[in-house]
């Protein structure tokens, strides 16, 4: 083969197997958790990978006529191939912001892409040889596959990475995340030491069978390792759902719980004014008129005071607030609220309701048990950049929190077990928004902050649907 097509061909090889799998790595990443603009990253890397790669094919041009290259220049092609990949691998690293949950799962996930190219060219190898170059690490046959898995793979798993991927494990508890990406390391070691038998098989027995049951294991290999991600995301999602389902109904069950209280309050309602136009009717007949007119005006005067408080300016938190400050109040519990937040938000309304009504049942079923003066609860709810901060606090026994010893949730404190699915859900809400829960106790008083991530409008309305 001629020296510059030689070349060329190792060129557009390194740049094929190497930038496609850059580009994915941060296919899930937005501006704000790199270091720097993804656009000029990937641009600067792109420029390294290419000078690299050039590099790297220059050096095996130069050494191509040397005697025994047929023997280590492969060889000595794949270490120039790690040592690139090596140094990618720490960029990509120190480029992703610390803190930023999914790093290494999307690592793994972008390197399956690497793995289905290179399992395909080596099938491919097996059955087509157009170089007659031997040594070489990327042949005519080799380069062709890896450019029809670039145009017919790699934008669909871009987008799967970009979109649906990326939420999927944004929403994921720690343990799982980690479950996966302990499980993607195992099957890339697993693959690895896969393709190694295979190479030291091809070397010994080279014939049509043998090309042919090796190509069977190379493809049933490739077939298992997708398996196992295509079932682990499908079971992802079926718990996805089901949480979302629990969510929806625990939602419908507390607003079961204000529609119950508010036809109480109509019967209360019509009964008492049975009442007051009976007494009335009593003081008419007997013509106090007087009497009337005093009875009129305390009347006016309670009613005003039992008209509802416009707590905030939000409709849905202002019905939830008011529904449990009624309760409280009914049960001696004052209830203070400063929430200057605005008049809607792109979160699902089933999500606000199960947020802030098992925080505020939490909040009002301690207060009641609470035996000490003056219990109460502050609600406080501020928007911070693109972040909305909600602050539930209540008085409550001086006990310490007793915390399971396998994990963050309480136990509770009447039945001595993990408390219910308040928390659970309330954390399922949390993760949806990439936000964060904490709760502390300060003596009596107990503190619960949340920080939820205000989603655009369209992923709002993705998560409606």
């Amino acid at each position: 083969m001629h020296r510059h097509l030689y070349v060329g061909l190792q060129f557009l090889g390194y740049c094929l197997q190497i930038i496609p799998v850059m580009f994915l790595l941060y296919a899930p990443f937005s501006d704000q958790e790199l270091k720097l603009g993804k656009g000029k990253l990937l641009g600067l890397l792109s420029l390294a990978v290419a000078a690299s790669s050039a590099l790297a094919a220059g050096l095996l041009g130069y050494f191509l006529e040397t005697p025994g290259f047929s023997t280590w220049g492969r060889w000595w092609a794949n270490i120039m191939f790690l040592l690139i990949w090596a140094c990618g691998t720490i960029l990509y690293l120190v480029s992703v912001k610390e803190g930023i949950r999914g790093r290494l799962l999307c690592y793994m996930l972008a390197l399956q892409y690497g793995i289905i190219s290179y399992a395909a060219a080596e099938i491919v190898s097996k059955w087509v040889d157009l170089t007659e170059q031997e040594g070489s690490p990327y042949s005519v046959e080799a380069v062709l596959v890896y450019l029809l898995m670039f145009i017919g793979i790699f934008p669909a798993l871009y987008r799967s990475l970009r979109k649906n991927v990326r939420n999927n494990w944004r929403r994921e508890s720690n343990q799982n995340l980690r479950l996966i990406t302990v499980s993607s390391c195992l099957l890339f070691a697993l693959f690895c030491v896969g393709m190694l038998a295979e190479v030291g098989i091809s070397q010994t027995v080279e014939n049509r069978t043998a090309n042919m049951w090796l190509s069977i294991w190379m493809g049933c290999m490739l077939a298992m390792d997708l398996l196992a991600y295509y079932i682990y995301f499908r079971c992802l999602r079926f718990d996805q759902e089901k949480e979302k389902a629990y969510t929806q109904m625990a939602a419908m069950e507390l607003q079961f719980q204000s529609f119950q209280d508010k036809i109480e309050k109509e019967k209360r309602f019509y009964h008492d004014m049975r009442h007051h136009f009976r007494t009335l009717i009593s003081l008419t007949e007997e013509e106090q008129y007087d009497q009337v007119a005093e009875y009129l005006r305390i009347y006016l005067e309670e009613w005003e005071k039992s008209k509802e408080e416009i707590l905030c300016r939000n409709p849905l938190v202002n019905g939830i607030l008011s529904y449990y400050a009624a309760q409280a109040e009914e049960n001696g519990v004052r209830v203070g609220v400063d929430a200057d937040i605005r008049e809607s938000y792109p979160f699902a309304p089933t999500d606000l309701t199960v947020l802030l009504g098992n925080a505020m049942e939490n909040a009002l079923e301690a207060s009641r048990r609470y035996k000490g003066k003056d219990p109460y609860i502050r609600v406080f709810m501020r928007q911070r950049g693109n972040m909305l901060l909600i602050q539930v606090e209540n008085r409550c026994s001086s006990e310490p929190l007793r915390r399971h010893p396998h994990s963050e949730d309480i136990l509770s404190s009447k039945r001595g077990r993990v408390s219910g699915y308040g928390i659970r859900s309330m954390r399922t809400v949390v993760q949806r928004y990439q936000g964060s829960l904490e709760y502390h106790k300060e003596g009596e008083r107990f503190i619960l902050r949340v920080i939820l991530n205000i989603p655009e409008e369209e992923m709002a309305k993705e998560e409606i649907i």
